[in-house]
């Protein structure tokens, strides 16, 4: 299998096909590297000057096609798409102006909401066909702007998430976990607990992701079993509530005893980010959308910090390197 490892972004340049004086071929691409996320990565193709991308900032380098990923890639075998959600696309609308075409589609959400069934099993549900409804009031959530996002927008996002980790070969690494699974009231514990036993023990990924709801409130939840981490993310900068961590602690420290049965039972590190903090009272969700966006497209999985980096990816282009 081959894995792709996120070491910066930059821009493509127009030019032609010498670079620094050395004649390629059409496989390869002249790029500008703009943002570096891996400053001691060798970049493919080394002249005296430039030998790690930490040098190349500023300036331009040559670079392999295949590891050039535009950040929206419109290529319709590339998009992450689901066939049974689909949606015929309302006359007259502007690809550049997204919230008018949102707002378009309300209109027929508003008499039927739509359907989306998806295979349930990549959030480790054991019901492979499942289903969730795209309201009216979810959109117009949305194109307000000025409420907390409905638990199916957040699905939808994992779902689409999900697909797009795919198309660069990253679903040995990422899991992600169903948000209604984690909920953790005292009442409910026992099942959250056992939902994250089995996920954890079957999938057996190194990174999960998962958005958890609390108090009228989105915060997001990285398990590391591997490394015996657990990583909290919260717009409020609120701890984690006490139901939960007991939770997760137990399951990580079953979970590090199986894997590890010489090893000490101790509970997992916890690592809290210091991300931005909102403004208002329902920005929570869109923070969670960005965040996991974060992770998968820079390949994040120690260095959290760099989650909450704002990223501007407009023109963007992703650079890997094959390893």
């Amino acid at each position: 299998m081959v894995h792709l490892r996120l070491v910066a972004m930059g821009k493509i340049m127009e030019g032609d096909s010498i670079i620094h004086t050395v004649a390629y071929a059409d496989d390869v691409v002249r790029v500008s590297v703009e943002t570096v996320i891996d400053p001691e990565a060798e970049v493919p193709y080394a002249t005296s000057e430039i030998q790690y991308v930490k040098q190349a900032v500023n300036t331009f380098v040559a670079w392999p096609t295949h590891l050039v990923k535009a950040v929206l890639d419109e290529h319709p075998q590339r998009i992450p798409h689901n066939e049974d959600a689909h949606v015929p696309k309302p006359a007259n609308v502007n690809a550049d102006d997204p919230l008018r075409e949102l707002m378009k589609y309300s209109f027929d959400l508003y008499d039927k909401p739509l359907q989306i069934t998806f295979d349930g099993r990549f959030l480790g549900i054991e019901d492979a066909s499942t289903s969730i409804f795209i309201t009216y009031s979810d959109v117009i959530e949305i194109i307000a702007g000025d409420k907390s996002l409905n638990i199916s927008v957040i699905q939808l996002w994992l779902m689409y998430i999900h697909e797009w980790s795919q198309i660069f070969s990253q679903g040995f690494m990422y899991a992600f976990l169903e948000p209604q699974s984690l909920v953790c009231s005292k009442d409910r514990r026992s099942e959250c607990e056992q939902y994250l036993e089995r996920w954890l023990k079957e999938s057996d990924r190194e990174v999960y992701i998962g958005p958890y709801f609390h108090q009228e409130h989105w915060q997001l939840i990285i398990l590391c079993p591997r490394q015996h981490v657990v990583v909290w993310f919260c717009s409020l900068r609120r701890k984690p509530d006490m139901h939960i961590k007991a939770t997760i602690n137990s399951v990580m420290t079953k979970l590090k005893k199986t894997l590890s049965p010489e090893t000490k039972a101790v509970a997992p590190k916890w690592i809290e980010v210091k991300s931005h903090v909102q403004t208002g009272c329902y920005e929570c969700g869109y923070y969670i959308m960005h965040w996991i966006w974060n992770i998968i497209a820079s390949d994040i999985k120690s260095d959290w910090s760099m989650v909450c980096i704002n990223f501007n990816t407009i023109g963007t282009e992703f650079l890997y390197l094959q390893y």
